[in-house]
């Protein structure tokens, strides 16, 4: 728990350990991520740096859980709105959380009720996990994966080859479960 430390730091992380240095990034970041796991921030981390021309800096806080997150949000907001560095980091502070088992309604009212009494942004997937999410979204998945698979490997696979694979495999698994 607690805030994921910098790129700028690989050596201190790998230790296990933060330093002030983190808090000072996290100040000068144009925002900082409230995630459930350490897991959601290496992901949102890949998936941020994929994006071409984004020189915006993120930094993020690990919850460990949603049940922390109800737990300590609150005091939270009162220390990060008196951090700042031209805006405090409570202003630019933004919570992503997975859906779970929360219903569509349930999961707009907390996304509601976090921004009315806790002045801050929250979304919130659109399947259990974020995770989940990508595999009921082929075409965003087609397209992650052949911006990976150029990355890695240099090779340029269309979005549509990869897409009508996926489309393919999932209707042939549809069939193997009917």
């Amino acid at each position: 728990k607690g805030i994921m430390p910098s790129n700028l730091t690989p050596v201190i992380r790998w230790i296990g350990n933060t330093t002030g240095l983190d808090f000072i990034n996290a100040l000068e970041a144009d925002r900082l991520i409230f995630v459930e796991g350490e897991d959601d921030a290496k992901v949102f981390r890949i998936l941020l740096n994929q994006q071409i021309n984004n020189r915006k800096k993120y930094m993020f806080w690990v919850l460990g859980g949603i049940s922390e997150i109800f737990e300590n949000i609150p005091s939270y907001k009162v220390v990060f709105s008196e951090l700042k560095n031209g805006t405090t980091l409570w202003d630019k502070s933004v919570l992503v959380l997975d859906k779970d088992e929360l219903s569509n309604d349930h999961n707009d009212l907390f996304i509601l009720k976090f921004k009315e009494v806790l002045s801050i942004d929250a979304y919130c997937a659109n399947s259990y996990t974020f995770e989940s999410t990508l595999f009921t979204d082929l075409p965003k998945t087609s397209k992650l994966l052949s911006k990976l698979i150029e990355k890695v490997n240099g090779t340029l696979i269309l979005q549509q080859d990869i897409l009508m694979d996926l489309e393919q495999n999932y209707s042939n698994y549809k069939l193997f479960l009917e």
